[in-house]
This record gives C-alpha cells, structure tokens and sequence, in this order.
C-alpha cells in the first residue's frame, strides 16, 4: 500500500535519514535499501560462521553489525535531540 504524507528531516540525507512520521511519538530512522540489504547480508554471514564453530569470525562480523546500527541510532539522536530531548 502506497501512502503519500509529509515527514520531517533531520539532518543530512545520506544512506540514513533522521525523520519523525505524524502522528507518532518517536523519531524514526529511514535506511537506504542497499544499506539494509548489507546489514541482513553480514548477519547472515555471522549465522553461517557460527555454525560452522569459527566463533571468532563470527564475533567480528556481529560487532560490525553492531557498529553499523549503533551509528545510525547516535545520529537519530544527535540529529533529533531539539525535537525530541531523551528523558
């Protein structure tokens, strides 16, 4: 279902975007599909190093995932703490 409705940005537009959708209390982050696609991609690489017991492998590749999706809620807040000050 396609929708039209105006969000508001915050920040730079980039692979992620800080936006706050009506009607909802919290701000949001957009991902840009290739970025998405390449986080799904390095945890299914973490899966399939896991269960083939090369563990260390696998902990590198989630801390990856980690930091990937870390960044993008640091500047949801960052970008968003006018608007939406934590508590």
């Amino acid at each position: 279902m396609k929708r039209e409705i105006v969000v508001t940005a915050y920040g730079e537009l980039g692979n992620n975007a800080s936006i706050h959708i009506p009607g909802r209390k919290s701000p949001a982050s957009a991902i840009q599909k290739d970025t998405l696609q390449s986080v799904i991609e390095d945890l299914y690489s973490a899966r399939s190093l896991l269960t083939t017991g090369k563990l260390i492998d696998a902990e590198e590749e989630l801390d990856g995932v980690i930091d990937k999706l870390s960044d993008i809620y640091k500047c949801l807040l960052f970008e968003t703490q006018d608007d939406f000050p934590l508590d």
